[in-house]
């Protein structure tokens, strides 16, 4: 049996205002996680993890992640934007032997992204992974915008990822999604479905453009729906 825990460790990158700070228990015995609980606090921001997981060879794991608020622009320094580099002219084309016009190799590798997955089909303990997380967060803040509340569910069952749900509200709207890849397949297959409803566009180009505030006004409502067989080009 493994008892260990972690007590206001905090640390500090370019991007952080303020440290963070992070507490964390796990308790171990054979052959499962039995809990894992961490939380992580910051000016505006309280963001809590609390799962378990049974069995290293066949893991079925759950966690839930929820935060009564987390306001990033109190403590994250997000990248400011930078002007445009000027372009600079194309290099003059050069020619072969033939005098027609060599534009770099004949044929290029294309990678196969389908490929990519076998490593993860041949592996026993990926195959056998099945596991639950939820993310309950009732308002999220960063670069002016929030979000609230956000709530989802992401189910794995072999090698099959679904977002089940994931709904939060933006703009005085809401946005709905659900989606599926399953992996497994030599050629993985996906699918999503997505919604906006009641957009408030005066809110959305306010939160980024103060100028532009009253030149856009109504509401706007969207889906979006797709599928398809491999992640290839």
């Amino acid at each position: 049996e493994l008892n260990a825990n972690a007590e206001k460790v905090s640390f500090k990158t370019p991007m952080v205002k303020t440290r963070p700070e992070i507490q964390a228990s796990l308790k171990v015995i054979p052959d499962e996680v039995e809990s894992l609980k961490a939380s992580m606090t910051a000016p505006g921001t309280q963001v809590n993890l609390a799962g378990s997981l049974k069995s290293f060879t066949a893991p079925r794991f759950q966690f839930a992640v929820t935060s009564p608020g987390m306001d990033l622009d109190q403590w994250v320094e997000f990248p400011k934007k930078e002007a445009a580099a000027p372009k600079e002219d194309a290099p003059p084309a050069t020619t072969n032997n033939s005098g027609t016009a060599a534009s770099g190799n004949a044929k290029s590798d294309t990678a196969d992204y389908d490929a990519m997955l076998d490593p993860l089909r041949k592996n026993d303990i990926a195959r056998a992974a099945r596991g639950v997380v939820t993310v309950s967060i009732q308002n999220l803040k960063a670069k002016n915008v929030t979000l609230t509340p956000i709530d989802a569910k992401l189910t794995l069952s072999q090698l099959s990822l679904a977002v089940e749900k994931m709904q939060m509200g933006v703009f005085g709207g809401r946005v709905g999604a659900t989606a599926q890849m399953a992996l497994l397949p030599k050629a993985p297959t996906y699918q999503f479905n997505s919604s906006v409803t009641a957009l408030d566009f005066k809110k959305a180009i306010a939160s980024q453009f103060s100028m532009f505030e009253n030149t856009v006004t109504g509401k706007g409502n969207f889906e979006i729906k797709g599928d398809g067989r491999s992640f290839n080009p």
